[in-house]
């Protein structure tokens, strides 16, 4: 079965992020009220973030130090409240998986893709 290449990448990659972000400002001792708020998401998905009923492949993020690094820094701005370190470090992120290699690894399960990378 053919499915487009950014499947992969809302299914199995940005729940993953999320998930970091969530962990992360966990750590720094955010309630998942506040995660909620920043992340813009409910309290029950933060809960299921950190539980990893979300985001399950976040392994895929954290064996990866330059793709873990960009979603501290995410988390981080979040935790200051400086939207525009957010966008640029989640643009960061995304452009870092879609490289060719780095991409391949991530969804390495994944076949049948429209794009070839």
């Amino acid at each position: 079965m053919l499915r487009p290449a950014s499947e992969p990448i809302v299914n199995k990659i940005l729940p993953a992020l999320r998930a970091v972000v969530a962990q992360r400002l966990d750590t720094m001792g955010y309630s998942q009220t506040e995660i909620a708020e920043l992340m813009d998401v409910t309290q029950p998905a933060v809960s299921q973030y950190l539980s990893r009923r979300r985001g399950a492949s976040i392994d895929m993020i954290r064996r990866d130090s330059d793709l873990f690094d960009r979603a501290s820094e995410i988390a981080e701005a979040l935790a200051r409240g400086d939207q525009a370190t957010v966008a640029e470090a989640y643009s960061g992120f995304c452009h870092a998986v879609v490289e060719k290699d780095r991409f391949r690894q991530l969804v390495d399960d994944d076949e049948n893709l429209f794009v070839d990378f």
